[in-house]
């Protein structure tokens, strides 16, 4: 599935799909390209607050500033 397929569904369908992949440890190309790019991104960031940010900003579709100041990021970024 491609990006603008899956960035078009409706949340609910989003959040299942990415489910899917997660389950499987199976991401199309572009998540992983995406995941890449945010460890390079922010390298202060621990694996895991890199996973939830991909999640905020895809699946929730947050920007990156957004995602960074989401309530719960605080937890990941207190751990620098």
């Amino acid at each position: 599935m491609d990006k603008k397929t899956f960035l078009s569904m409706p949340y609910f369908e989003r959040s299942n799909q990415y489910e899917k992949w997660s389950k499987k440890s199976n991401y199309p190309q572009w998540i992983l390209d995406y995941y890449e790019e945010l460890i390079n991104k922010y390298p202060h960031l621990s694996l895991d607050a890199i996973g939830y940010m991909l999640m905020l900003t895809t699946i929730d579709t947050m920007t990156e500033e957004e995602a960074l100041k989401w309530p719960a990021m605080s937890l990941f970024l207190n751990e620098i």
